[in-house]
């Protein structure tokens, strides 16, 4: 399948909120979009959704993920993904991040592209490796919703 990179629309977004992802990548789903709005999610800020998410699509035009790109004043970009679930684990994977990443670093040259990946989510890390990124450090964050161990995933450029 042929994917491109798009903005991600309000419509978009709005979609993504209703995904829910099966088992223990129910981690990962997001709060519905009423709820993000009252908390002020990102991703339902116009402006904030405009510069750092995009979609990804299909060339039948279907909406099968998103990512955010987020610069930090070290010339480092952390991506953050999310494929829709009814796509996960059918093979899309490798293409879905390596367009990513190509998009990432054409534009944010000479910057280092990073993920962090929950430690558990073993088919994700695979992926990850396969596409040029390879895990730097282990870590565990807090988070109001909750905490884990997590991997930092460097794009080793190659």
């Amino acid at each position: 399948m042929k994917l491109f990179v798009n903005k991600l629309t309000e419509e978009n977004a709005k979609q993504l909120c209703t995904w829910k992802y099966k088992g223990e990548y129910s981690v990962y789903d997001f709060a519905p979009w009423d709820i993000a709005t009252q908390q002020n999610w990102s991703i339902t800020n116009p402006e904030v959704r405009e510069s750092d998410f995009r979609s990804v699509i299909s060339e039948q035009g279907n909406f099968i993920g998103f990512f955010r790109m987020t610069e930090d004043k070290h010339r480092k970009i952390e991506i953050g993904l999310g494929l829709k679930p009814m796509y996960c684990g059918q093979g899309f994977g490798k293409d879905f991040v390596k367009l990513i990443t190509q998009y990432s670093l054409e534009k944010y040259t000479n910057h280092l592209i990073y993920m962090e990946v929950r430690t558990f989510n073993i088919r994700a890390v695979k992926c990850y490796k396969a596409c040029g990124y390879k895990i730097s450090l282990q870590h565990h964050k807090d988070f109001p919703w909750g905490s884990d161990e997590y991997f930092l995933m460097e794009y080793q450029n190659t």
